[in-house]
């Protein structure tokens, strides 16, 4: 766990945060409510934020398939725009490198395609030879 106090000689004054498009007390997706928890927290802060905003990443879609093949949550028709990891690196780093510019500033982080996840299931399934569908849950079962 991270001190609440920064090293001697260092003083914490802006912070650049990783959340979640869409990132709302009543999202669908789940844990955009916490990441609107956590911003919510960071502006009470006192200390100047950038919030990051992206969608999910691209590489991480495949991971939220089962063991049995299948990718669930409450997603419906839903569409998301599936972002680089890389992508958001370089975008960190360019706030890293002058964060007065950015101070108060969220960015919504998003790849060049809106797709369902059972659009992304089908891709899924044709790049790895693996069967794989979409199961659209309640938030409750989520």
């Amino acid at each position: 766990m991270r001190s609440s106090t920064p090293p001697p000689g260092l003083e914490w004054t802006h912070i650049v945060y990783t959340s979640f498009f869409g990132a709302a007390p009543e999202a669908t997706f789940t844990l955009a409510r916490d990441h609107w928890a956590t911003e919510e927290y960071i502006k009470v802060s006192g200390m100047a934020d950038t919030l990051l905003r992206d969608n999910f990443y691209l590489d991480f879609l495949p991971e939220l398939t089962g063991d049995d093949g299948v990718i669930r949550g409450p997603a419906g028709d839903g569409k998301v725009a599936a972002v680089t990891r890389s992508d958001i690196a370089r975008v960190a780093a360019d706030v890293l490198r002058a964060p007065a510019e950015h101070a108060g500033a969220t960015y919504d982080l998003t790849g060049p395609e809106e797709r369902t996840l059972a659009e992304a299931a089908e891709i899924i399934s044709q790049e790895t030879g693996r069967r794989v569908t979409f199961h659209n849950e309640t938030t409750e079962e989520a």
